[in-house]
């Protein structure tokens, strides 16, 4: 399962903690996590986390490949 988690303006820290809180609370495989303030017209980052890892992308297309890649080799 896949959770999504929008955080205004905090560390990355923070954004983290948050995410894997939710991923237990929610049995969820990962987190995508962001924080709005990094989202602009030109770029969406984002991280994927899940137990032990975060991974940075920059765009929803690279959100979607990223969760594609992690979805069909899981």
């Amino acid at each position: 399962m896949i959770g999504f988690k929008l955080l205004v303006n905090v560390r990355k820290e923070e954004l983290f903690e948050v995410a894997r809180a939710s991923l237990k609370r929610n049995k969820a495989d990962i987190i995508v996590a962001n924080d709005l303030s990094d989202i602009t017209p030109d770029q969406h980052i984002a991280y994927l986390v899940d137990e032990k890892s975060e991974e940075k992308v920059r765009t929803k297309a690279a959100i979607a490949r990223a969760l594609f890649e992690r979805i069909c080799h899981d």
